[in-house]
């Protein structure tokens, strides 16, 4: 077996580990390391912070003075109600199929999508759609007060 980045003359390959390059490839790969990429800590921890500032920002604001109605149908047509519905799931599905983007980054954007449909096309007020988004992530699964579900 040949060593870590070694090239063979003769059959014109560059092994790496498992992995071996052959034929006009291989002299590119020639003493470069292509192992796996590297996690990127500071992104992650960075995001992470973010989160929990927004997670934090969106329960701070006053509470609802009434409760809120849902409407079904914000549009007046049903057709265009269920396409504003139905936007979420074509962002995060076309993100992944037609975009090739990663799996958390295509959540994501089916997050937003859907804190954006809610609010602005449903009129959901920000604070309830943000604790809800909140809420179904996790970072928050128990209820503000004792006895309140």
């Amino acid at each position: 077996m040949a060593a870590h980045g070694a090239t063979n003359r003769a059959s014109d390959s560059v092994t790496y580990g498992n992995y071996a390059v052959t034929g006009r490839d291989a002299s590119q790969h020639a003493g470069q390391d292509t192992g796996p990429p590297q996690a990127n800590l500071l992104a992650s921890a960075i995001v992470i912070v973010l989160a929990a500032i927004a997670a934090i920002f969106v329960l701070r604001i006053s509470p609802l003075s009434s409760p809120w109605a849902q409407g079904y149908d914000p549009t007046g047509h049903w057709w265009l109600s269920t396409i504003l519905a139905a936007l979420p799931i074509v962002v995060l599905l076309g993100s992944l199929a037609l975009g090739h983007v990663k799996a958390h980054y295509g959540g994501l954007a089916g997050l937003a999508a859907a804190l954006l449909t809610a609010i602005f096309a449903f009129h959901m007020p920000a604070r309830l759609a943000g604790a809800t988004a909140v809420y179904g992530a996790g970072l928050r699964p128990l209820p503000d007060r004792p006895g309140s579900c």
